[in-house]
């Protein structure tokens, strides 16, 4: 089909194509509305004030592994790096749904890092993930 001068489509001569061209320019004039609306809007508010926790293993909270949960304290304890056993329901910025051994808030990513490294000397693994605990959600 040729596009007459001044870039504007003609319309079909057959009716049923006509519909389908008419439903197809509908279709795609919603899709430029609907992505002019979300790059408009406000972006949704991230959590602020996150600061960086250690998570040293990640646990069914409704039956949490005892020995595994020995062995990593035991081992971050050896090693002079103090830890909790909490809910990822008390932190912000964490999945909620998994009992944790976790250590933090630490003052930076770098801190974080280095424990990291001093616990990994100590035969225990882990990650760093930026988390807020919650007010008020108490201490398991």
């Amino acid at each position: 089909m040729a596009v007459p001068r001044g870039g504007a489509m003609a319309l079909p001569q057959n009716p049923w194509h006509r519909r389908v061209f008419v439903a197809r320019e509908s279709c795609l004039r919603r899709l430029v509305l609907i992505a002019f609306a979300a790059l408009a809007s406000p972006a949704q508010a991230q959590p602020q004030n996150l600061r960086p926790y250690n998570i040293y293993a990640s646990l069914d909270p409704d039956r949490p592994d005892q020995a595994t949960l020995r062995r990593v304290q035991g081992a971050l304890n050896r090693c002079g790096i103090r830890n909790e056993q909490d809910s990822s329901v008390a932190y912000v910025g964490l999945r909620p749904g998994i009992y944790l051994v976790i250590t933090g808030p630490h003052a930076s990513a770098q801190a974080a890092a280095a424990e990291l490294a001093r616990a990994r000397s100590c035969g225990v693994e882990g990650y760093t993930r930026d988390a807020r605990r919650r007010p008020g959600v108490m201490e398991d």
